[in-house]
């Protein structure tokens, strides 16, 4: 007898957070999280190509959100790294199932620190909110 399944449905693009170790801020997107590893080739007996898993990078994830006061925190993390200190934080990103406030999935992201912080554009025409970026780089990630 053939059992009644339904799929689950997927996670909602809009329903996440970042926790971000002694930062507070709102985020409205969180893109390029993600592993790439280097693929190695060599012939084995002459004629046959094997591969091999190399070594391991994490892409950069870029934060963008809508400025307000709490947005001198992210600016100051920055400016802490360009002075040379070691300012690295441990960022999490979470996924929340389809009520919005259940934690579905956390993206642990080791030691993360700013490389890029992009200032929004301008303009005195626009009655849109101001939008800044920040990428952060990091060391390790981990899916829990």
């Amino acid at each position: 007898m053939a059992q009644d399944s339904k799929a689950p449905d997927p996670y909602r693009a809009a329903n996440f957070r970042l926790d971000i170790q002694g930062v507070a801020g709102h985020f409205v997107s969180c893109k390029g999280l993600g592993v790439e590893m280097e693929v190695l080739t060599f012939r084995e007996g002459g004629q046959d190509v094997k591969y091999l898993p190399g070594a391991v990078s994490y892409t950069p994830v870029t934060l963008s959100y809508g400025v307000t006061p709490a947005a001198k925190e992210l600016w100051q993390w920055m400016e802490e790294v360009m002075k040379d200190q070691d300012a690295r934080k441990n960022v999490s990103v979470v996924v929340l199932k389809n009520d919005g406030a259940t934690e579905a999935m956390r993206w642990n992201l080791d030691d993360a620190w700013p490389c890029s912080l992009k200032i929004g554009a301008l303009h005195a025409e626009n009655n849109g909110v101001h939008i800044e970026s920040l990428t952060l780089a990091y060391g390790r990630l981990t899916l829990k």
